[in-house]
């Protein structure tokens, strides 16, 4: 092996690695405020009546339906290269 290929073999390695540690932030720290803001928005909407949580709601439901579409998958990318190895 060339310094070349010695070179993007390591990047790969780092670039999998990178995935593996971003994987939780990428996926979790959405739902997490998705949840936030739907919890808040019910509580605070239901119980004060105030119309203006409807789009806390509605923003907290595109945040954790766009997560569930795209996340999930990219989980399932990771994990399935994981065990490749």
């Amino acid at each position: 092996m060339n310094r070349k290929e010695i070179r993007q073999a390591q990047i790969l390695i780092l670039s999998r690695r990178l995935e593996l540690w971003l994987t939780p932030i990428l996926v979790i720290a959405p739902i997490a405020f998705a949840l936030l803001l739907l919890v808040e928005s019910l509580t605070q909407g239901i119980t004060k009546g105030a119309p203006l949580y409807e789009g806390e709601f509605l923003l907290g439901c595109i945040i954790l339906a766009g997560t569930l579409i795209f996340g999930v998958p990219f989980v399932r990318t990771v994990h399935f290269h994981r065990r490749e190895k």
